[in-house]
């Protein structure tokens, strides 16, 4: 019986292994065909306006595309991110957010 489930459990963690493998190939094709973009350059961005409407994009990984940018660690990425958003309407009461989850086919 030990055998049993140990092969079981050694099958699992394999398939679990095959499994991230593929998601990282798709990851970096996508890196590399979407890599060569590059932000457009603003010469003069217009100030920050606090009291102004406000888009907040959520990402995983920041281009600071010309405001700023929070960075935060934790153990539990709801806290963290209602954190964040507290900050963030402290410094922007008038704002709306934006996120995404990028999604692959396996």
């Amino acid at each position: 019986m030990t055998v049993v489930i140990t092969g079981v459990a050694i099958a699992f963690c394999l398939l679990d292994h095959a499994h991230y493998a593929a998601i990282r190939r798709k990851i970096r094709a996508a890196d590399e065909a979407l890599g060569g973009v590059a932000d457009p350059e603003v010469p003069d961005p217009p100030p920050l306006d606090p009291r102004g409407h406000t888009a907040v994009f959520v990402v995983g990984l920041s281009r600071s595309g010309g405001g700023p940018a929070y960075l935060t660690f934790g153990t539990d990425p709801i806290e963290e991110l209602t954190n964040i958003a507290k900050n963030i309407y402290r410094e922007f009461p008038h704002n709306i957010f934006f996120t995404s989850k990028a999604h692959f086919r396996t």
